[in-house]
C-alpha cells in the first residue's frame, strides 16, 4: 500500500510541477509580448510625427497659390457645364409633314 501512496504522491507532485511551469511560462509570454507590443507603439507614433513634420515642411516650403482661372477656361467649363445637362427632343423636328417619325 505504501508503493501505491508513493506513486500518487510522485503524479501529484509531476503534476503540479508541470501546471506551474505551464504558468511561468505563460505569464513569461505574456510579459514579452506587451513589453514588444509598447515598443512597437512607440516606434510607430515616432514614425507618424516624423512623417506629419516631413510632409509639412514640404507643403510649407512649396505652398504656391492655384492660377486665377482665365476667361477662356470659363468658356469652356461653361459650355461643358451645357452639353452635360440632359435635353429632352424636339420630337416636331424628328417628325415628317404626315406625323411619322423620320
Amino acid at each position: 500500500m505504501d508503493r501505491v501512496g508513493v506513486r500518487l504522491g510522485m503524479y501529484y507532485a509531476l503534476i503540479a510541477i508541470i501546471a506551474l511551469s505551464t504558468i511561468i511560462n505563460v505569464l513569461a509570454i505574456w510579459f514579452f509580448c506587451k513589453s514588444m507590443l509598447s515598443g512597437l507603439l512607440s516606434h510607430l507614433i515616432k514614425l507618424d510625427s516624423t512623417i506629419a513634420e516631413a510632409i509639412s515642411s514640404v507643403i510649407g516650403e512649396n505652398s504656391v497659390l492655384a492660377q486665377e482661372v482665365n476667361p477662356v477656361q470659363l468658356m469652356i467649363m461653361d459650355l461643358i457645364k451645357s452639353n452635360m445637362t440632359q435635353k429632352s427632343p424636339d420630337l416636331d423636328k424628328l417628325r415628317d409633314n404626315s406625323g411619322k417619325f423620320t
